[in-house]
């Protein structure tokens, strides 16, 4: 099967789903057409040792699952022996290095980690953020991703999953400044996607927070993936682009 979130035939900009942890719900994604599935494996999570229940239960998403979705390990961890393991552990196709790393640095790490799987594309993540690098500082970092990634995510922060949105203008321009395929995520939700995908003119969504519902157990507020939520973002994109290109 043809990988449906790297393939460029469809004009639509393609859909990323983020933090994903349920089997349920990933199939769920699948049947609605999700193009990517995110799931997180934090450098404190791999440290502790939380990792190998996460893993356990990814391992078990993305057997299921078929070749055609895209299926990404989202991690701020650099070390080239602990990525091993991870993307060895699963059937991941991608992984989004979810931190600020120094170009020169960021190229040896890809080439040590594309031998791991064959054909494994790497996502690289610019925090579009006044407060984290300057403007120069975010367009020398586009030139450089942009020669080694195969793909780059416009973020709020490097942090990751902050809800927030940021300056679609300025990442439109940053968009602008390089070939490779721009990803675009921070806070997007039902409301702004319209917008945002009008604006930027992404190749691909990134959302986790525009997709959660609220909980309340006693008085701890818990968040939940909603298959409803994404349902609603899918048909809004697929609208938008129908009735411009229809």
């Amino acid at each position: 099967m043809i990988n449906r979130f790297w393939t460029n035939t469809v004009k639509i900009p393609k859909l990323k789903i983020c933090g994903v942890n349920s089997v349920d719900f990933a199939i769920d994604c699948y049947d609605l057409g999700v193009d990517a599935l995110g799931f997180h494996i934090w450098e404190h999570e791999f440290l502790s040792g939380e990792w190998q229940q996460k893993i356990s239960l990814f391992s078990e998403i993305t057997s299921i699952l078929p070749s055609d979705i895209s299926l990404t390990l989202v991690t701020n961890i650099k070390d080239t022996r602990s990525l091993k393991i991870l993307i060895k552990s699963c059937r991941f196709d991608s992984v989004q290095l979810h931190r600020r790393i120094a170009p020169v640095y960021f190229k040896h790490l890809i080439e040590d980690i594309k031998i791991i799987k064959e054909g494994l594309k790497i996502i690289g993540v610019i925090a579009v953020n006044l407060n984290e690098a300057t403007i120069k500082e975010l367009y020398e970092l586009m030139d450089e991703y942009g020669k080694i990634c195969d793909a780059i995510l416009l973020d709020s922060s490097w942090k990751g999953g902050s809800g927030k949105t940021h300056d679609w203008a300025l990442s439109a321009k940053l968009k602008e400044s390089i070939n490779s395929p721009c990803i675009l995520a921070g806070g997007l939700n039902i409301r702004n996607i319209i917008k945002a995908i009008q604006l930027v003119k992404p190749f691909a969504v990134d959302i986790q927070s525009g997709i959660e519902k609220k909980l309340q157990k006693g008085t701890f507020q818990l968040k939940a993936k909603s298959i409803l939520k994404v349902e609603e973002i899918i048909s809004a994109i697929r609208t938008n682009f129908w009735q411009k290109h229809g």
